[in-house]
C-alpha cells in the first residue's frame, strides 16, 4: 500500500482533489510498497528531477515507462506526479507516469503535441 504523506507534498502542490484523483488511479493497480510519489520538477534527454517535498533526486526512467508514453503520444512535463524508487545501488528509476488532471501542451510543424506542464 502507497503511503501518501500529505503535508510534506502540500508544499510542492499536492491538494485533496489531487490525492482523490492518484489513488483513483492507483487503486487498480496497487504499486510496490517501497515506491514514492513525487513531481517531476525538471525534464531532460536521459533524466529526471524528482522532489519528495524534501530534496530533488536525479532519476532514469524505466525504458517501459518511456514506451507507455509513447504510445500515448504523450511525454513527461514538469508537474507530473509519478512513481519512483531507488534500486539497490541507491539510483532512483521513475516506474510510473501518473495520469495528471491537466495538461498544457504545445503542437509542432507536424501537428504533435509535446507536454510543457501537468497538474498546472
Amino acid at each position: 500500500m502507497l503511503t501518501i504523506d500529505f503535508e510534506r507534498l502540500r508544499s510542492i502542490g499536492m491538494t485533496p482533489a489531487l490525492v482523490q484523483h492518484l489513488l483513483a488511479l492507483l487503486a487498480e493497480d496497487q504499486p510496490d510498497p517501497a515506491q514514492r510519489l513525487v513531481r517531476v520538477a525538471e525534464v531532460h534527454r536521459e533524466t529526471v528531477t524528482l522532489h519528495d517535498g524534501l530534496a530533488e533526486s536525479s532519476a532514469r526512467v524505466l525504458p517501459r515507462v518511456l514506451r507507455d508514453l509513447a504510445e500515448a503520444e504523450t511525454g513527461l512535463a514538469v508537474g507530473d506526479w509519478v512513481l519512483a524508487q531507488p534500486d539497490a545501488h541507491g539510483a532512483w528509476w521513475l516506474h510510473r507516469h501518473l495520469t495528471p488532471l491537466r495538461h498544457v501542451a504545445r503542437r509542432d510543424a507536424d501537428g504533435r503535441r509535446h507536454p510543457v506542464v501537468s497538474n498546472a
